[in-house]
């Protein structure tokens, strides 16, 4: 089997060895860089370290100046506070190999191997280091052999009376994420150094391959294996150095029997344990599954996130049910449930008093009379509808059923014309009945497109999709056209990210000039530049001292410039998602799955929460349970 070693190595931003953005990004080229290699680069992330804090710190700053009544303790550039200051460092970099230039050069079979372990690792970083924001990352293979150079931002949210309520903290952000310091010599790095190691051997494993440890002849042990270790190999030199063997020796060997015994089963348990299959697990609440996780995260429990929840091996299992007993559910408002069980329950009847019968089948007890009012189970008192708001005492609730017949009725108007002209929506319109049909007989949630605003069939977040479709395939779009508009789509944000990243450069290197300008004509102290290589970086250049005011302005221009094309990138983002929900919900509706897909992960939910799935759990590679829905008009 074979079996590479592993490197987790920690810099610091105050380093020059430590961290090196531009030698990771290959701005700045050293000796031992392959030029004609530098293509074969994976750029995982590449984002402005000052445009990361802004996107992390810049509501908690604002929101920290605005208590400040004596303005010399506002914060005005909160990486420029934490650059100067020496508590906090501005970011890390961890640097991660897997072999060395020796035995996995780049371009050999194994480089290969450590390639995609690394990639892999690099995809699961932000998600298992939640309080350290990846800002730049990056593999070179460019150089002897295959490494990451990951930089992050670590943060903490919690636990601030003072000052900021979010902002940058190794120790806090280690914290948080369920790391402590046991003694002086395991503090929080290195037990996170000791994490990260132990993931990467978990990735060498489920490939059959092993950790090497680089500095013994042994594999990889605990303290404990390696005592015994030592012991076995002490008294295997006595029984070849001595022919008679002394009682007190034959004891210490028959004790180091049992010893090796108890670590061959521990061993072969830990090895059935590390092949145990995945079982998925999903959550009705969202504030469950966060707590789940974090606790794994505290128990150094792996996992790996699904769009419905997360996948653990099946040896965890006991453990995290022991975590989800744990879990108590947030108190919630009466009042707001009723609210939120009148609004789904209106959508599902016909009339009045079939809303009052529906609403009686959730379980609350109804007294009709001048004012209607309604009791929870277990409650004690009756709650009058009224006393909801406007949109729920007995007129206004008559009002919206009305409305929403209306609605349904329009709906089938439309669909009998479509029918009748053979419109190309007609198909969208027979899909957006059946919805509401099976949203009335309970087979899916409420999913408004307005969080914050009543449940009507205007505010549906599906229905609305499916009109959106519905008026694209009238107005002459196919499900080709709806294709070349999502890459086009993709094209423009392509476009738009590479000219970010050239305004970058240009503002990168502008400020340097700036600096070496300071250095040279002004006396300015810079750890990056000495006076020597301040009059080599400026030689050639237009500005001097007589006009590096100009050369200011050429930067706040430029980055106007980039404000411009970044609010036009994150505008381009949102359409492309849309256009890529859009062609989706085409393929499906067009396909006739629309409906059953929605089931399935509805259904999926149900179980979870009424526990015909034990804690949520099912195999992670079986698949979906299938709903029967046949097509059908009211």
């Amino acid at each position: 089997m074979e079996r590479f070693s592993i490197s987790v190595t920690l810099g610091k931003a105050s380093n020059p060895h430590g961290a090196n953005l531009e030698h990771n990004n290959r701005n700045f080229i050293a000796q031992n860089v392959h030029r004609d290699q530098i293509p074969q680069n994976i750029l995982f992330k590449q984002q402005d370290v000052q445009e990361a804090y802004a996107e992390l710190f810049d509501d908690a700053v604002a929101e920290y100046n605005a208590k400040q009544k004596q303005p010399c303790r506002r914060i005005k550039d909160y990486y420029a506070h934490i650059s100067s200051g020496k508590r906090e460092e501005p970011y890390y970099e961890v640097i991660v190999q897997l072999g060395d230039c020796k035995d996995t050069p780049c371009g050999s079979h194994r480089a290969e191997i450590a390639q995609k372990i690394l990639s892999e690792y690099a995809a699961m970083f932000q998600a298992r280091n939640k309080n350290l924001h990846v800002f730049n990352s990056v593999m070179h293979l460019d150089e002897a052999s295959p490494h990451l150079h990951i930089d992050f931002i670590p943060f903490y949210t919690q636990g601030r009376q003072r000052g900021l309520s979010k902002g940058v903290s190794m120790k806090a952000a280690l914290k948080e994420m369920g790391i402590a310091p046991k003694n002086s010599g395991a503090n929080q790095l290195v037990i996170w150094e000791e994490r990260e190691r132990r993931e990467l051997e978990r990735l060498l494993l489920r490939r059959e391959y092993q950790r090497e440890d680089k500095h013994a002849t042994h594999p990889h042990l605990t303290v404990e294996e390696y005592k015994a270790w030592k012991d076995a190999r002490r008294y295997m030199s006595v029984f070849k150095e001595h022919r008679q063997i002394q009682p007190e020796e034959v004891r210490k060997a028959l004790h180091m029997k049992e010893q090796i015994e108890v670590l061959t089963r521990r061993n072969e348990s830990l090895e059935q344990k590390m092949y145990s299959p995945y079982k998925s697990f999903f959550y009705p609440h969202p504030d469950k599954q966060a707590f789940v996780q974090a606790a794994l995260d505290r128990e150094r429990i792996p996992y790996r996130e699904t769009d419905n929840g997360f996948e653990a091996q099946e040896c965890y299992v006991d453990a995290i049910r022991k975590i989800e007993a744990q879990y108590k559910e947030p108190p919630s408002s009466l009042r707001d449930k009723l609210r939120d069980d009148i609004d789904r329950v209106l959508m599902m009847s016909r009339n009045f008093d079939e809303f009052l019968k529906r609403l009686e089948a959730e379980r609350y007890e109804i007294k009709r009379g001048k004012y209607i009012a309604a009791k929870p189970e277990n409650a004690q008192n009756f709650i009058r509808l009224k006393s909801l708001g406007n949109m729920y005492n007995e007129t206004a609730l008559r009002k919206r059923i009305s409305i929403k017949q209306a609605y349904e009725n329009d709906l089938l108007q439309k669909t009998e014309n479509a029918k009748k002209s053979r419109a190309p929506g007609y198909t969208v319109l027979i899909v957006m009945q059946n919805y509401i049909l099976y949203f009335s007989e309970g087979y899916f949630p409420v999913r408004k497109k307005n969080p914050k605003g009543l449940l009507t069939w205007e505010n549906d977040a599906v229905l609305d999709k499916l009109t959106a479709l519905n008026e694209k395939l009238n107005q002459g779009a196919t499900k080709l056209s709806l294709r070349r508009d999502a890459d086009l789509k993709q094209q423009e944000v392509e476009a738009l990210k590479e000219r970010l990243q050239q305004y970058d450069g240009y503002i990168r290197n502008d400020t340097d000039l700036l600096e070496c300008e300071q250095v040279l004509f002004r006396g300015k102290d810079s750890a990056r530049f000495t006076p020597a290589q301040a009059r080599e970086r400026l030689n050639g250049s237009p500005f001097s001292a007589g006009n590096w005011r100009e050369l200011e302005r050429k930067i706040e221009n430029t980055k106007v410039s980039r404000q411009y094309v970044a609010e036009s990138l994150n505008k381009a983002e949102t359409e492309l998602r849309e256009a890529i929900d859009l062609l989706e919900t085409c393929d499906q509706v067009l396909g006739g799955s629309f409906l059953q897909t929605m089931a399935q992960k509805e259904l999926q939910r149900r179980n979870a929460e009424n526990g015909a799935v034990p804690n949520g759990q099912a195999d992670a590679d079986a698949p979906p349970e299938r709903v029967q829905f046949t097509q059908r008009r009211r």
